[in-house]
């Protein structure tokens, strides 16, 4: 391992840990422009979640929560436009800076959504508002963000009908905490979507990148960053939500790796793993909780 970098990334690390250095450098950051000026993606997760929930249930009077929304509502303002009951938003982190960036995304999306045929569509002028000092107001009867780790989600047991998340679970340092918690959460029959990024999030042309460290090097470089994975791969996802009280109704490879494997080299506890699991770089999860 390359010592210069080692240190380097453990200092970053270090410094990911001050919440107001964090925030600061995520709100000035290019990256976050760049995200936020995507719009139209944001509303085809929202649209990808309601046609694949449309194959089990009717999304009208349904109870739904986004896990890691991240640096939007958007989810939100889709789900309730189409009939949702409530949609609750958690994230462990702040995200959601509510400057001229964000406010723009939604206001686009909100257009988005106003030309659509969703059937409630008249209540976004009440959902989102801004205030006469810049503040941005949000009706709780229809949407409502709640800052916690989703290990321990401070909501009632089989509230949910419907539970998402897109790229997301990869980042969580619990997995099979975050995984028992959304069994808690999700009603018997319930149907939980998430999309699992496995590649590498630092760089993004070395997708297995992530896999080359131990533990121990892994954590003391990437705890504390947006970029951290827990490296779970594709059959140890498969085992959590199973194991967790999930049936897994869909599963689709969204994106593989081509190229092959005989020169990378990998941590010790990676060796073992099958290449076809190592290849699967993006994958998406239908869940139904079993009726137990």
């Amino acid at each position: 391992m390359d010592k210069f970098l080692f240190i380097k990334e453990t200092a970053k690390n270090l410094l990911c840990s001050v919440s107001f250095l964090r925030e600061t450098k995520e709100k000035n950051s290019k990256k976050r422009f760049e995200v936020l000026n995507d719009y139209k993606r944001f509303y085809e997760v929202a649209l990808k979640y309601h046609q694949i929930y449309e194959n089990y249930s009717n999304i009208d009077e349904k109870v739904i929560l986004e896990i890691g929304n991240g640096n939007s509502i958007v989810t939100a303002l889709y789900m309730v436009a189409w009939g949702a009951k409530k949609v609750y938003l958690v994230d462990r982190f702040k995200h959601l800076f509510w400057d001229d960036k964000d406010k723009s995304l939604h206001n686009k999306i909100i257009s988005i959504i106003k030309e659509s045929a969703a059937p409630k569509k008249e209540l976004l002028t009440d959902l989102f508002k801004t205030a006469a000092n810049g503040k941005i107001l949000l009706n709780n009867d229809y949407i409502e963000i709640i800052k916690a780790d989703a290990k321990a989600i401070p909501l009632q047991a089989e509230s949910f009908d419907l539970i998402v998340s897109n790229a997301v679970l990869e980042r969580v340092h619990y997995p099979v905490q975050v995984v028992s918690e959304l069994s808690r959460l999700s009603k018997k029959g319930g149907i939980s979507i998430h999309e699992i990024d496995l590649r590498d999030h630092f760089v993004k042309n070395e997708p297995l990148r992530l896999l080359q460290y131990s533990n121990f090097a892994w954590n003391l470089m990437t705890w504390n960053r947006s970029g951290y994975t827990n490296r779970l791969r594709k059959s140890e996802w498969e085992n959590i939500f199973s194991e967790n009280g999930f049936d897994i109704a869909e599963h689709q490879e969204k994106l593989n790796l081509t190229e092959e494997l005989k020169n990378k080299v990998f941590a010790e506890k990676f060796r073992k793993i099958s290449d076809s699991d190592l290849k699967t770089l993006v994958i998406l999860f239908v869940l139904k909780k079993r009726n137990l």
